[in-house]
């Protein structure tokens, strides 16, 4: 039998009423990707509209307010000048919530 797989998300979004359902979709996307050791993924924008069911203008939005209430760091990578997707780091310390 396959083992199941689960997704780590922390508590205080859950429990932030400052967040929308599309932030949540949205940082549920990012946490599903995240490494369960650094927190840091580097999914696309298309798979993380995809997976959280948004479109463009709406993930732009919700990363904003993720970022604006400590919940991902995002930073942008580059390979020989080629823009990459970009590093998200989820934030786990309880002591960054606004």
């Amino acid at each position: 039998m396959k083992q199941a797989t689960f997704t780590k998300v922390p508590n205080k979004a859950i429990d932030d009423p400052a967040l929308s359902g599309n932030d949540l979709r949205v940082l549920l996307a990012i946490c599903r990707y995240a490494n369960n050791k650094t927190h840091k993924c580097h999914p696309s924008r298309t798979t993380l509209m995809q997976k959280a069911r948004v479109g463009n203008k709406t993930l732009a939005k919700s990363l904003e307010t993720l970022v604006n209430r400590h919940y991902i760091n995002i930073e942008a990578r580059y390979s020989n000048g080629a823009k990459l997707s970009n590093e998200y780091t989820v934030i786990v310390s309880t002591d960054t919530m606004p």
